[in-house]
């Protein structure tokens, strides 16, 4: 009133219950009735100010939310001006914030070749569609990244756009992840390309099964087929059969025994083993299997491979058949020159020996106490005779006498002889076909082939009743029979005629049956065994094969 002006402001009241509160002030001087006067309003603004200072409160908060995010913000007032940045945007862009605000599109940040893509998505936002665009920006220093911007907009109260916000989001390193995990997927997938033709193109079958005595298999090859027979639908999971019973009934319970041992011991297992495959045909397959084993030690799984080796295994047998038909023939051969050389030498000598005793015997009185003496060294010459030819005839150098003959004939003949040279409870048997091709030979020595193997036999027999048979045929022979035969492995192939003795005995073991043709070697009393080494030799005499 003393200046004369108006006056407003805001002024803190205290109420008559002692509450303070914010008054807006506002006084006008007046002139009343030629006085002065002053007419003071009063607005208690308590909530706008509070309001205020929550609304300046959050403006601060947002602010300093904003400094700090670690992604971009941008803020465009409604004509599209770049208004504000944060410090992330302007780090992002490597763009001052001072060269930042004002500007208008085409902005800095936007490279030439993308304007026209940039400005669509602008565009598009201006016209109210905030969707998220994933553009490609350009720093200060040209270089190109890419972001994904996610625009918004801020409105009046009459709902028009004070300003657009956009958060921009670096996403080179995310881009960079995404190419070494799609470049990493595409490895992978060539590389199970890869793995599944070299698998298809191995001769033989590659699994995993489980743990299970069925053999249980999640996976198979396509080299089953080739393997088992049985197609890949076929095996997996046992949908038409379970792999354990393709294994031989003989093998099942070692094998599995053995795989176990191998899986416990946390070891690879190898094996051979035989298979039955669809058409029932025996095969030998070669298994390797190593366990999948989880972290705490448990057994997952069972990988493995199985091949097909029934060709190799063969070819094996048939090397190692024919390696110890060699060794045999070689020690035949080799006992055959020793055995001959003392049977020539033994008989110069006994042949020394009975002349002289025959003179001896000739020259002494008939009632010489010499006579015995000199019979008996004549007995034992005789039959060290004997011994020599039996040598001789082992070593194949016995004299023959050959005739042309009927074998079954033959053997018919010398039935009387046979029959009171064997055990009184070994019954004959006899399957002699008629009509035979004759062949070349030495009765003699074959009646002694005769005797010797039914002789044999009845010992085997022993004296439990039993059967012995004789049988002759024809019969024709090829290379793959020859070469499971004793003797001469270059025989040929064609037409032979044989002579079988078999019999009910007690039979032989392996280690027996492989010395049955040593010279001395036998399992009955001493003195014995030349038998047998003498069939060897007359069979050998006669180009023909046991």
């Amino acid at each position: 009133v003393d200046d004369g002006l108006d006056h407003a402001g805001i002024w803190r009241h205290r109420r008559r219950d002692g509450t303070i509160i914010d008054v807006e002030i506002s006084s006008h001087v007046l002139d009343f009735d030629g006085r002065k006067a002053e007419m003071v309003l009063a607005n208690d603004v308590t909530e706008r100010k509070r309001a205020d200072e929550a609304l300046h409160t959050a403006a601060e908060f947002t602010k300093s939310l904003i400094g700090s995010m670690q992604d971009g913000f941008s803020v465009l007032d409604a004509d599209g001006v770049q208004s504000d940045v944060n410090p992330a945007f302007c780090r992002m862009t490597g763009f001052s914030r001072e060269a930042l605000i004002g500007t208008q599109p085409p902005y800095p940040y936007w490279p030439p070749e993308q304007q026209e893509r940039i400005q669509a998505a602008l565009s598009e936002t201006m016209k109210g569609k905030f969707a998220d665009f994933e553009l490609t920006f350009m720093r200060q220093n040209g270089e190109r990244f890419p972001v994904i911007v996610s625009p918004s907009a801020v409105r009046n109260q009459d709902g028009s756009v004070r300003s657009y916000c956009a958060t921009v989001k670096d996403i080179t390193e995310r881009k960079r992840a995404e190419e070494e995990r799609t470049h990493l997927l595409r490895s992978l997938e060539e590389s199970q390309v890869r793995l599944q033709t070299l698998v298809s193109n191995l001769p033989g079958m590659a699994y995993r099964c489980l743990n299970d005595p069925n053999w249980t298999m999640s996976y198979v090859s396509e080299g089953c087929e080739a393997v088992t027979s049985y197609r890949r639908d076929e095996l997996e999971n046992n949908r038409t059969i379970a792999y354990a019973d393709l294994i031989h009934v003989d093998d099942r319970d070692w094998l599995w025994a053995k795989c176990q041992k191998s899986l416990d011991a946390r070891i690879p297992c190898q094996n051979e083993y035989r298979i039955l495959d669809r058409n029932g045909r025996e095969r030998w397959v070669s298994e390797r299997a190593s366990g999948v084993y989880a972290e705490d030690g448990a057994l997952l799984a069972i990988d493995g491979f199985i091949q097909d080796i029934t060709v190799s295994r063969q070819a094996k047998i048939e090397r190692e058949q024919l390696d110890r038909k060699m060794q045999e023939t070689q020690k035949l051969e080799s006992l055959g020159v020793l055995a001959g050389g003392i049977a020539h030498d033994f008989n110069n000598l006994l042949t020394a020996i009975l002349g002289n005793a025959s003179i001896a015997q000739i020259e002494l009185p008939p009632g010489s106490s010499a006579q015995e003496c000199l019979e008996q060294i004549n007995e034992a010459s005789l039959r060290a005779a004997d011994l020599c030819k039996q040598m001789l005839a082992y070593s194949g150098r016995g004299r023959f006498v050959v005739q042309t003959l009927d074998l079954g004939e033959l053997v018919a003949q010398t039935a009387q002889m046979l029959q009171i040279s064997i055990s009184k409870k070994a019954v004959l048997r006899y399957r002699l076909e008629k009509g035979l091709p004759p062949v070349e030979v030495d009765a003699t020595q074959i009646r002694q082939v005769i005797m010797n193997l039914v002789i044999n036999a009845s010992e085997a027999i022993g004296d439990v009743s039993g059967v012995i048979s004789i049988a002759t045929g024809l019969t024709r022979i090829d290379r793959h029979y020859l070469q499971g035969t004793l003797m001469d492995p270059d025989l040929p192939e064609g037409d032979y005629v044989f002579l079988e003795v078999s019999d009910s005995g007690c039979g032989m073991s392996a280690e027996t049956q492989a010395r049955i043709f040593d010279p001395f070697f036998t399992t009955k009393f001493t003195g014995r065994g030349l038998g047998l080494a003498a069939v060897l030799g007359i069979v050998r005499g006669h180009k023909g094969a046991m």
